[in-house]
């Protein structure tokens, strides 16, 4: 039976597969000095360049200190990674906050990241629905006239309806 923290990793995943990203738990990557057991690595490609997120996952009852903050940092650094993200839904220290503030670390929790990008992704959804029908519409009007009129696809044009 999975524990509490290893539920805590998998809807972390989830999460980043919902936005498109490729995210896997339990990954051992080796660094330029050691090898480091990350809770989730993301993915993507971004404007033809590969992009590597390390996801900590802390299920704690109690917020997270600076050392965690600036070992994260450490690992990142060690395996060239674009962003460290620490996610603990008791949230940070003040300490921690500081130590990730201006820096490739995101300090943030499961929840606040789905309310912060909740509009993102209707934007995106809604993008992916336009680019469909757009594509559907091209689809159409490459039919042969002939073959629109035989099988009945009727595109109404204009107010008045005509084909």
């Amino acid at each position: 039976m999975a524990g509490a923290w290893q539920q805590y990793q998998k809807e972390a995943a989830q999460f980043f597969r919902s936005l498109g990203l490729s995210a896997e738990t339990d990954v051992t990557l080796q660094g330029v000095r050691i090898k480091h057991d990350i809770d989730v690595v993301v993915k993507s490609k971004h404007v033809g360049f590969e992009v590597l997120w390390l996801v900590e996952c802390k299920h704690w009852k109690s917020p997270v200190s600076k050392l965690h903050v600036l070992g994260l940092r450490e690992i990142v650094n060690d395996l060239g990674a674009d962003r460290g993200i620490l996610l603990c839904e008791t949230g940070f220290q003040a300490g921690a906050v500081e130590a990730a503030n201006l820096t490739n670390i995101q300090v943030t929790s499961l929840a606040s990241l789905s309310i912060e990008t909740r509009q993102d992704i209707s934007a995106m959804r809604l993008r992916e629905l336009y680019d469909r029908v757009e594509r559907s519409n091209d689809r159409y009007w490459e039919l042969d006239k002939s073959y629109r009129i035989a099988v009945g696809l009727r595109h109404e044009v204009g107010e008045m309806g005509y084909s």
